[in-house]
């Protein structure tokens, strides 16, 4: 019984010392990790080297060269708990990709960002079209029960199905986004449609 009772004693004195912070010992950072599935990077049909080719309605016509595909990610350090006067914060590190394209036309610029923003699961595409700003969930992007979800248009003579419209600021009277899985932008029509580019060649 002795044994049993010096036993227990040195499990909890042992268990409660380790841990309890030496003074010296530095605190240790959490860091988590968040990447973005393999369906939703299918979803950016681009390898960072792509040449768009776009004409307007107005017959100007503006070729886009891809300048790479570049990684990077997202941190945020937030400040988690205290154990023994010892603040150890965590890094959220979110996985995200650039695209960027050169243009030879002034007027028609692209950038796009796509990242997992938030460990909900939230994943984005992020569109600058001569700065105006448009955001796609990767979650609607050819998702049939998506309220943005268009079956088929034509656009140069060539229908594309399984369409995601996108507007600026979610407001349909604003500039809007055509886009699907396999093609990437498909048309960008301003919102009084005065000025309208639809996708003539992807190579």
């Amino acid at each position: 019984m002795k044994h049993k009772i010096l036993l227990i004693f040195l499990l909890f004195t042992s268990t409660f010392f380790s841990c309890r912070k030496d003074d010296d010992t530095p605190c240790d950072n959490k860091d988590y990790h968040y990447n973005l599935s393999e369906e939703d990077k299918s979803k950016v049909p681009y390898t960072g080297y792509d040449t768009l080719v776009f004409i307007s309605n107005t017959n100007d016509t503006a070729v886009c060269i891809g300048q790479g595909k570049k990684q990077y990610y997202l941190r945020t350090v937030i400040p988690n708990y205290t154990i023994n006067n010892c603040s150890i914060p965590s890094t959220d590190n979110y996985e995200a990709y650039n695209y960027k394209f050169s243009s030879n036309n002034s007027k028609f610029n692209i950038e796009m960002n796509q990242y997992r923003k938030d460990e909900y699961g939230s994943e984005s595409i992020y569109f600058y079209f001569n700065n105006i700003f448009f955001i796609l969930y990767s979650t609607r992007v050819g998702n049939p029960n998506s309220n943005n979800f268009i079956d088929s248009i034509l656009i140069q003579n060539n229908w594309y199905k399984s369409v995601s419209l996108t507007s600026k600021y979610f407001n349909p009277l604003y500039d809007k986004l055509f886009y699907n899985q396999e093609f990437g932008i498909l048309k960008i029509q301003n919102s009084d449609s005065t000025e309208i580019w639809e996708l003539l060649t992807k190579r």
